[in-house]
């Protein structure tokens, strides 16, 4: 069974890494919700916490590799709040299944954009719509050997915009290389590589907002502290978002400036990097706090005449009782911010806990 396994990963992994090549970036991809953190606990490590391995539930979301029998019963809900009226939410259960020592999970994320005004090509009112997208996901995660986990993701997305739809398949592959004595592991995560089903108009299919990354992870020997370091979209180069047609920007202290075809130098190697760290306080973590620094996100959402913290992120989590419950801040413009809240648990213990008592 396990060798059919491995086989079947392994074919289905060299189909959609040949994808990654025809990937894109800078707001041409499509399902955009995608690349959203899946719970607070990793927004407020700047959306990347791939190298992570313990008892969170929502990690199999970021890294299937990172799937495990201590997760086994674990579940998580998040709820994030973006700007206006626009909601955001994930749900993600994990079982273990002890005959092929295979960790299985499978969730559900949605994001709903809210009420929009209708109107024609001469701007009378029409009807009101709304527009919202799903991602329906089922993995797999199994340690190969003692330092070597593997995982994989697959996902079918529906989109709805108006009386347009859409809908694709995709797929995560991932791999955890850890060094326990040491505390450290490297984990390469393919992201959100697929394809298209049914484009919104006929002929005109897109494509996915695919994403090849790679990360170093370390928690301290004498400081309960972890922290990892990331660099994403291995494959692509160029990361900026230039548009030659653009206008001049009007500055908000008065005056403009013209946009200059971006310098493929330094700059775009540091936008590929993410770093975050988190603070470990109690003897089985019962206080986390989070940061993250994502210099991809500052340098797109900034003002030229006007600094901010822009792609920075904070929170923290705590456990009461059988609970984890966490909030994260993501500050992405100065128009606004992201808020999440997470809450999970393992539902295994409550079962113990009651068999126990009787």
């Amino acid at each position: 069974m396990m060798n059919y396994l491995s086989r079947g990963l392994i074919t289905f992994s060299l189909l959609v890494t040949s994808n990654v090549l025809f990937s894109q970036l800078g707001g041409q991809g499509l399902y955009a919700f995608l690349e959203l953190p899946a719970n607070a606990r990793v927004a407020a490590l700047g959306g990347h916490a791939n190298g992570v391995v313990d008892m969170d539930p929502a990690l199999s979301w970021v890294n299937p590799a990172s799937s495990n029998k201590l997760k086994s019963g674990g579940i998580s809900f998040t709820q994030s709040y973006l700007f206006e009226d626009i909601s955001h939410g994930s749900f993600l259960y994990n079982h273990h299944i002890d005959k092929w020592d295979l960790n299985l999970h499978g969730g559900v994320r949605y994001i709903n954009y809210g009420e929009f005004t209708g109107r024609d090509a001469t701007g009378a009112l029409t009807n009101n719509f709304e527009a919202s997208e799903v991602a329906l996901m089922i993995g797999l995660g199994k340690r190969l050997y003692e330092r070597l986990a593997v995982g994989a993701n697959l996902m079918y997305i529906n989109s709805a915009m108006e009386t347009y739809s859409s809908n694709a398949i995709a797929a995560d592959l991932g791999l955890i290389y850890s060094v326990d004595e040491k505390r450290l592991s490297f984990a390469l995560l393919l992201k959100n590589a697929g394809w298209q089903l049914n484009s919104y108009t006929p002929g005109q299919k897109g494509n996915l907002p695919t994403d090849l990354q790679l990360s170093f992870t370390k928690r301290l020997e004498y400081l309960p502290f972890r922290f990892s370091i990331l660099y994403h979209h291995l494959n692509r180069w160029d990361i900026n978002y230039y548009d030659a047609d653009l206008e001049p920007e009007i500055l908000i202290l008065g005056g403009s400036e013209e946009i200059s075809e971006p310098n493929l130098g330094l700059d775009n190697f540091l936008r590929h990097f993410s770093i975050n760290g988190e603070l470990l306080i109690g003897e089985k973590e019962g206080l986390r706090l989070q940061f993250g620094y994502n210099h991809l996100r500052q340098r797109e959402m900034q003002l030229v005449s006007w600094s901010s913290l822009n792609g920075l992120s904070l929170g923290l989590e705590l456990k009461l009782n059988r609970f984890r419950f966490g909030y994260s801040r993501g500050r992405y413009h100065l128009a606004g911010s992201s808020n999440q809240i997470s809450i999970s648990t393992n539902i295994n213990r409550f079962g113990k806990n009651k068999l126990a008592r009787n």
